[in-house]
């Protein structure tokens, strides 16, 4: 009976598995509001739909790398650089 009325031992989390969550949370975040403020501008979009922009953004990044290693999601972090630097280039060089 104590074993139905025990709690399941906690998993530890160690400095690696916190640091790689906190950094596929920014990768989300950033992906998001990208995106969000982009539609908002090509569309005209809300305040409320951006935020749920970002939340499906950084949704949809944490469920597709859980089970990506640091190195592995260090690589979409520099994918990520460098697509953004690539765009805010183009941006600027646009013609008005």
């Amino acid at each position: 009976m104590q074993d139905l009325l025990s709690a399941p031992p906690k998993k530890k989390i160690n400095f690696n598995e916190m640091f790689c969550y906190a950094f596929r949370l920014t990768i989300g975040m950033g992906l998001g509001i990208i995106l969000s403020v982009a539609s908002q501008e090509i569309w005209g979009f809300g305040q409320m739909l951006s935020i749920f922009i970002v939340l499906s953004c950084v949704f949809l990044v944490l469920r597709i790398t859980r089970k990506w290693s640091l190195a592995k999601v260090s690589i979409l972090g520099v994918n990520f650089v460098l697509f953004f630097v690539f765009l805010q280039t183009y941006i600027s060089v646009a013609p008005e």
